[in-house]
This record gives C-alpha cells, sequence and structure tokens, in this order.
C-alpha cells in the first residue's frame, strides 16, 4: 500500500508541474540526503520499487517498458554521471549522444566536435 501512495504522490507533484528531484522525497522515512549522489541511488531505487509495482498488476507490461526508449532513456539520465555531466554543461548535457548500437542519435554538426566527456553516458 505504501508503494501505491508514494506513486500516487509523485504522480500529482508531476501533474502540479513540482519539482520531483527532491532528495527527501525518496529517501528512506524521509529523511535528507546527505550528498545529491544519495538522492539519485534513492530516485534509481524508487524507479525498480515501481516496477514491481507494475510487474504485480501486469508482468507483460513490465517487460515492454523494460525493453522501451522510456527505461533506456531513464537509465541513462538518472546517473551519477548525467549528473555531473550536467553541473560541468548544462546546455551540452542535455544532447542526444550515442547510447549504443542502434539506441540514440549522434549528434551532427558543431555538437559532434564535442568531446564524450561532455554528454551523457549509459554507465551508473
Amino acid at each position: 500500500m505504501l508503494r501505491i501512495k508514494r506513486l500516487q504522490q509523485l504522480r500529482n507533484r508531476v501533474c502540479h508541474f513540482e519539482p520531483v528531484w527532491k532528495p527527501h522525497w525518496f529517501t528512506p522515512s524521509g529523511t535528507l540526503a546527505r550528498h545529491w549522489s544519495q538522492a539519485v541511488a534513492a530516485f534509481r531505487m524508487f524507479h525498480e520499487e515501481m516496477q514491481d509495482l507494475l510487474g504485480w498488476s501486469s508482468p507483460d507490461t513490465v517487460a515492454v517498458y523494460r525493453s522501451s526508449f522510456a527505461w533506456n532513456w531513464f537509465n541513462t539520465l538518472c546517473t551519477t554521471h548525467a549528473v555531473q555531466a550536467f553541473m560541468r554543461d548544462h546546455a551540452a548535457s542535455g544532447q542526444l549522444m550515442s547510447m549504443g548500437p542502434g539506441l540514440g542519435s549522434t549528434p551532427a554538426g558543431p555538437e559532434a566536435q564535442r568531446p564524450a566527456s561532455a554528454g551523457l553516458s549509459t554507465s551508473v
């Protein structure tokens, strides 16, 4: 029941255009994360819990989700590496970089000349 309540709270924040990246919303018992990387780890854990919840109601749907672009993109963006890339250069961190064979796009033009460290990777 707690997972359903947490999902409802996230849904309400998203629908009311509230920020979802608050450290205390994803840590156990609402305690503040001591470092932003703890908030990233807690958000990833929340994502796993929501997949478990989805799997309880529809195992086929969770399998489809785990093979989707949305799942891949979440796991690309919700990493300490992605947050560090954003902190280094928030204007360039949103560029779509290759995520592997056939999974993303490689930018063309001047953006293609950026060093790989300016973009996002799938490492956790």
